[in-house]
């Protein structure tokens, strides 16, 4: 079977990897969709999830000016530029 490329996959089979890697490192699904609401403008409760991943990305409807900024690391998540906290700074891991 030839691998799939990301891009080409829907959002309804991508969707829950990311959450259910959100939830084992104790985030929440709604904190999900939160950062991706932050970071490129979509409406989750309106959003296409049979749209393919790579043309959610670009028909994104508004990225964050500070998405190339953001610090993330495989720890923890630093929403150090963050402005409108997207996580409370005090629950960070």
């Amino acid at each position: 079977m030839a691998r799939q490329n990301v891009f080409d996959m829907k959002l309804s089979k991508l969707y829950p990897l990311l959450t259910a890697k959100a939830i084992k490192k104790g985030r929440s699904k709604a904190e999900v969709d939160r950062v991706i609401s932050w970071l490129t403008g979509w409406d989750m409760s309106r959003l296409d999830m049979e749209m393919p991943y790579g043309d959610f990305l670009a028909n994104a409807p508004a990225y964050c000016s500070q998405v190339l900024l953001l610090k993330l690391t495989f720890i923890n998540i630093e929403p150090s530029l963050m402005d409108n906290k997207v996580f409370d700074t005090k629950t960070t891991r």
